[in-house]
């Protein structure tokens, strides 16, 4: 069983009102518009439980909202709605949950924004902590892995809460990240990861602004006896701090340049992506290349966004081997292409001499779709079917020159005769072959078509007439010339 990850933190409401504005106000200079429309989008604590879901981890989130019949606490159960996540929200009658009410302009610029919450945070700790109580049994059989602290101060985490999370996280033997408010840092002494952003980091230290974040680092690393710090630097990426037996070691964690649209949340996704990266067991610096490429692609998005799991694959492939994939994998991806309202497209074959024809295939199926996967055959599967002197290329190297072309999302080998079992598995929206195979019974045609999906193929006018890779290695075998 793949590990979970608990999320316990203070859940907010992340309201847009998206307008169309055309004017100005003469008397107050404020903009003028019509309300088009209003979305609700979760914010702090459930930001970071639907960010690690759309990750694929399996997440539980812990929390706490007003009573359960006002309008707010509807709206924030309604935004986490997703097929990984279990959320179990405590309803205080004197708690006010907390929504921040963004206007945001046709062109996706905010012009205002209105915060609504109570005087005085009412601190639902203990409440927050029985309902973890009543739960241990279980979370304990689910294998929790990670443990996610969203403290943004509103009530819910306590001293007392961190020292219940850190003795489970004892007892569970998995690691714990917090998302601190400063205030609370002596708090999470214990805590393996603790990620502020820059601001409250030098906040936290008390000094300037001026200071440097590597300095601030080693002073909260020293000043709260903290395992590690993790900071993050919005376009400079995050700076990483830790103890070792020898001092106190440090590094960066660079981030690509890319066109920021907003970068509400892009704290929770950071760290979101980090405890993904820990969950699935991967090592300290790519769990942090995860985190920094996940809070990259949100910041490319409008408002509060949630990173599809699909989408941190593409962009953290640093070679053409990083796209060659499992059956498994590739049908993770393709539920991330489909849960965010994208087409998938699977094409199969031998691909052993990689020539025009298939070039054609592969960029007209990309056309087709949001993402494409490229199953092949084995080496085994190829012999049984073609005879001991084929394949020519073994399969590493084919799957390979597929994964360079770049409208090429995956590859996948398989084992079987047919792709039909692995077509099956990943569900795709749309199968596409070449147009030699338009009188032909297609492997996994009917699964599909009875799941309500396509088959396509490739238009007659861009076939490559005498392009096939039995005529090519015909033709090299016997000498012969191109005609």
């Amino acid at each position: 069983m793949d590990p979970l990850v608990l999320v316990v933190g203070d859940v907010m409401l992340d309201r847009y009102v998206h307008c169309n504005v055309t004017r100005v106000d003469q008397t107050s200079s404020a903009p003028v518009g019509r309300q088009l429309r209003v979305q609700d989008l979760p914010g702090g604590a459930g930001n970071v439980a639907v960010n690690l879901a759309s990750l694929g981890c399996h997440t539980v989130l812990f929390s706490a909202v007003g009573p359960p019949h006002c309008d707010k606490s509807i709206a924030i159960t309604r935004t986490l709605n997703h097929t990984n996540l279990q959320s179990a929200l405590v309803h205080a009658a004197s708690f006010t949950t907390t929504v921040k009410t963004r206007h945001v302009d046709q062109h996706s610029r905010t012009f205002s924004r209105i915060d609504e919450e109570g005087s005085g945070a009412v601190s639902v700790s203990r409440s927050v902590m029985s309902a973890l109580r009543q739960s241990i049994g279980f979370l304990t059989q689910a294998n929790v892995g990670v443990i996610v602290v969203s403290d943004y101060g509103k009530g819910v985490v306590s001293n007392e809460l961190m020292a219940m999370l850190l003795a489970l996280r004892s007892q569970w033997g998995s690691r714990i990240i917090v998302d601190p408010v400063p205030q609370h840092f002596r708090w999470y002494q214990d805590a393996d990861v603790v990620m502020p952003n820059a601001a409250e980091a030098r906040q936290a230290v008390g000094d300037a602004a001026d200071v440097s974040v590597a300095r601030a680092s080693e002073l909260l690393l020293n000043r709260y006896h903290l395992r590690e710090l993790a900071v993050t630097c919005g376009p400079e990426g995050i700076v990483r701090t830790w103890r070792h037996a020898s001092g106190i070691g440090q590094e960066r964690f660079a981030a690509a340049r890319v066109r920021t649209a907003e970068t509400t949340g892009a704290g929770d996704t950071a760290i979101a992506g980090l405890a993904a990266g820990f969950a699935r067991g991967l090592d300290e610096a790519d769990a942090y290349r995860l985190s920094v490429t996940a809070s990259q692609l949100a910041v490319q998005r409008p408002g509060t966004s949630v990173v599809p799991k699909h989408e941190v694959f593409q962009a953290m492939c640093a070679t053409p081997q990083d796209k060659v994939i499992s059956a498994d994998a590739a049908t993770d991806l393709a539920k991330s292409v489909r849960d965010a309202g994208g087409r998938v497209a699977v094409t199969n074959g031998v691909f052993d001499l990689l020539h025009l024809g298939h070039h054609r295939l592969l960029d007209w199926a990309a056309e087709q779709s949001n993402f494409l996967l490229v199953l092949i055959n084995s080496d085994a599967s190829v012999r049984r079917l073609k005879g001991p002197g084929r394949p020519v290329m073994n399969q590493a190297i084919r799957a390979e020159l597929l994964a360079r072309n770049e409208h090429v999302d995956a590859v996948v080998i398989f084992e079987e005769d047919t792709p039909t079992e692995a077509i099956s598995v990943i569900d795709p929206s749309i199968l596409i072959k070449g147009p030699e195979y338009h009188d032909e019974e297609v492997p996994g045609a009917s699964i599909v078509q009875e799941r309500g999906g396509t088959v396509m193929f490739l238009p007659r006018e861009s076939e490559v007439k005498l392009v096939r890779t039995s005529i090519i290695v015909d033709r090299i075998r016997n000498g012969e010339h191109e005609p």
